[in-house]
């Protein structure tokens, strides 16, 4: 069981990620046990990640059924949380990368929870529509290549790649991304 030291520690290491400081790691606990305890960031950002989707929904001009929606989505944020760490297993053995999988996993599973607290309020904006097009669009723009960054640090520092590399896997990870998301909104019908 993870312990508040423990999330403390990962919260520090976020900081020092945002900070673009390599030492971050020496804040995650790289275990196996560390990598488990790492989506504990999956439970603290649902709550997150539901408010924004219920805000989305309210504004649908169509709504589904509200047990559809919330199934769907469900099912894609936790598609989401656990494709990535799979695929990464296949991608750090190609890269002969194996032993770094524990220490990039553990800080990205806790970044995912800074990118939905961000998200937010970029989030609530959109749903909202409280800015003009033009402004939204810089706006959502600007963040997204900000926490982009941010995993591309993650990627590089945290397995140990060159900066091509972390861009290649950045890009992947995005894809899967869209993929879930889009896969969802076809089926939820929009």
């Amino acid at each position: 069981m993870i312990t508040a030291g423990e999330v403390a520690r990962a919260l520090y290491g976020l900081g020092c990620i945002l900070r673009r400081d390599a030492t971050a790691w020496r804040y995650f606990n790289a275990s196996p046990e560390g990598l488990w305890n790492s989506f504990t960031a999956m439970g603290l950002a649902a709550p997150v990640y539901l408010a924004q989707m219920l805000l989305f929904y309210f504004v649908l001009p169509d709504h589904p059924a509200l047990p559809l929606f919330l199934a769907v989505e469900g099912l894609g944020f936790l598609i989401n949380w656990f494709l990535w760490p799979n695929v990464m297993v296949g991608a750090c053995a190609l890269l002969n990368k194996r032993e770094r999988y524990l220490p990039y996993l553990v800080a990205y599973n806790w970044f995912k929870l800074v990118e939905t607290v961000i998200m937010t309020p970029v989030a609530a904006l959109m749903a909202l529509n409280l800015l003009p097009s033009p402004l939204l669009t810089a706006l959502t723009i600007t963040v997204h290549l900000y926490l982009l960054t941010n995993e591309w640090f993650i990627a590089r520092r945290g397995l140990g790649v060159n900066g091509l590399i972390a861009v290649v896997l950045v890009l992947v990870d995005v894809q899967f991304t869209l993929l879930i998301g889009l896969t969802s909104d076809r089926i939820i019908g929009g």
